[in-house]
């Protein structure tokens, strides 16, 4: 998807929950009859109220100023965290259990990506519907709480990065992180990049470095937010190449075709032999969907010099 509609759309999945206020600070463009119209209509399509949405709305402006606040102070940034923290032991406490693989992936979560077993993107509507994962209605305003995940991860992902560190030491994963991980990937798909063109050797996010560090988490859905990450904190593609093969070995068969992914889109000396191993590994592992990503990759730069 492209970044301006990539933008409007994740803006407008949570229109019916911002102020139009809000709307326009994140600087959507267009008429305001027409954003509230679509932010009523999205309310709808997720199973919101009127009721619920005028006390969303209510909720959206002292977030917007807790977000501001943790730009500008430590007092403002631990004050978020403890938000977020005790928006996700609500989410812990009435989401339906998820069913444990594991240092593997749970199905349930498999099963919640579009297209599954491919970009590993979680549908952009599912966190934010009512009764998402067994929630109920009173959990609408955490589950409201866990988006600003999305605007922190766009510019400041140091933020939130403590948070992310603690919940990738947990098992079994939980709905909250499955949130986590969606709205960090939004985020960070969302960040601002026009200040990066003709420039490859940026990218749009260096201070989110620290998140490649999750790739050594217990718990799957944040290693999984460690390789997505790569190519927006990393501009090094020999590093990167370096970083997709620590996953090597890895025994969750989404998480190694992510790895094969985001190799297969890197340009270096070492890319070919780094696929090659991948094949292997992924044929052992019988990670068919790895190994046919590995083999188009493989055969496309064999045909041209390195």
């Amino acid at each position: 998807m492209s970044s301006m509609k990539k933008n409007t759309t994740c803006v407008l999945t949570l229109a019916g929950l911002f102020t139009l206020a809000f709307l326009l600070s994140l600087h959507v463009q267009g008429d305001a009859p027409s954003i509230e119209e679509q932010g009523d209509a999205q309310n709808k399509k997720l199973g919101i109220t009127p009721d619920q949405a005028k006390t969303l709305r209510a909720r959206s402006k002292e977030l917007e100023q807790e977000v501001q606040m943790a730009t500008k102070s430590p007092e403002g940034v631990a004050k978020l965290q403890a938000t977020l923290r005790q928006a996700i032991a609500h989410i812990d406490a009435a989401s339906t259990p998820v069913a444990s693989d594991g240092n593997k992936l749970p199905s349930s979560f498999v099963d919640l990506f579009s297209p599954k077993n491919s970009t590993m993107d979680p549908p952009e509507t599912s966190m934010m519907k009512s009764g998402f994962m067994g929630l109920k209605a009173d959990n609408l305003s955490d589950q409201q709480t866990l988006s600003t995940i999305w605007m922190v991860m766009q510019s400041n992902p140091e933020i939130v990065l403590p948070l992310l560190q603690e919940r990738a030491a947990t098992l079994p994963p939980t709905a909250a992180d499955y949130m986590i991980y969606g709205f960090s990937l939004e985020g960070l798909q969302d960040a601002p990049t026009d200040n990066l063109e003709n420039k490859p050797d940026q990218v749009a996010l260096p201070q989110g470095i620290g998140l490649l560090n999750l790739s050594h988490a217990k718990n799957p859905i944040y290693r999984l937010l460690a390789v997505r990450a790569v190519g927006f904190v990393e501009a090094n593609q020999t590093n990167q190449v370096n970083f997709y093969s620590t996953f090597l070995n890895e025994p969750d068969p989404t998480i190694q075709t992510s790895a094969v992914i985001g190799l297969a889109g890197t340009k270096t000396p070492a890319t070919l032999a780094a696929l090659q191993s991948f094949q292997a590994a992924a044929q052992q592992n019988g990670n068919t969907r790895a190994v046919k990503v590995a083999e188009e990759a493989i055969q496309r730069l064999s045909k041209k010099p390195q």
